[in-house]
């Protein structure tokens, strides 16, 4: 038997209606993370500063030491929706400005924008205005999601005024070694920047604009917010990243 264009496009809605029928029907089996031997998936751009997703992972070996955690990157073609929706992955940590709506989130801290350079740069030791800011030579990531601008393009977008983007990168984590031998100046949260500058040859300076502190949040889906085990799992994350808070 073949399903009918309508029997198919109702299909993973009766799914998703069955799941959360059985979430309420069926007793909530008592969770011991012990013992679990679940994999847990997290998607994040790799902005994030590393030594906090390190700090997630230490308290995952400690309190659930047979589980497995799966680190994803959210590149510009990926739909963190669509992968929250089938599954693919428990949570999201995103500082996207619009989220979608249909999504569950939960704040985790704020940060501010920088700008990054080498000690050695021509604009390093100078006080930066802000028509200095936007005619530097910028490094710019390319979009971490379709459709989405970054809190820096929608500043700029809002106050009509436009940098002068000389390259792209697709990985944040590339752009503090391209500025070492180059002219070029890179827009980062300060978590991310000062996690660089602390090991490389890099100044942290102002960036000289109004752009408002950046959100982070943690996003999941209505199909894992029963689960014992992915809350248990999103309260193990939001305890070390609210703990460790923003950078000054």
């Amino acid at each position: 038997m073949t399903p009918t264009e309508r029997g198919a496009a109702l299909l993973e809605p009766v799914k998703l209606a069955l799941e959360q029928l059985e979430v309420i029907v069926t007793p909530p089996a008592q969770f011991e993370a012990n013992v679990c031997k679940r994999e847990f998936n997290i998607g994040s751009p790799d902005y994030l500063d590393a030594r906090s997703v390190g700090e997630v992972l230490a308290r995952m070996q400690a309190g659930a030491p047979s589980a497995q955690v799966n680190l994803h990157s959210m590149g510009a073609s990926a739909s963190y929706a669509g992968a929250l929706e089938s599954g693919e992955m428990d949570v999201v940590i995103g500082n996207w400005p619009n989220p979608p709506d249909s999504l569950r989130t939960t704040a985790l801290f704020q940060d501010h924008m920088v700008l990054l350079m080498r000690k050695t740069h021509p604009l390093a030791e100078q006080v930066l205005d802000a028509d200095a800011y936007l005619n530097a030579a910028h490094l710019a990531p390319t979009p971490y999601s379709v459709g989405q601008r970054g809190v820096v393009d929608m500043y700029l977008a809002r106050e009509r005024m436009r940098r002068n983007v000389v390259a792209h990168v697709p990985y944040f984590n590339m752009a503090p070694y391209l500025l070492l031998g180059t002219d070029m100046v890179f827009t980062a949260p300060a978590r991310f920047a000062e996690h660089y500058a602390s090991f490389l040859p890099l100044v942290i300076r102002p960036v000289p604009l109004d752009i408002p502190p950046i959100p982070y949040y943690l996003l999941w889906h209505d199909r894992t917010h029963h689960s014992a085990e992915c809350r248990w799992f999103r309260e193990q994350i939001v305890a070390v990243l609210r703990r460790s808070g923003p950078m000054h």
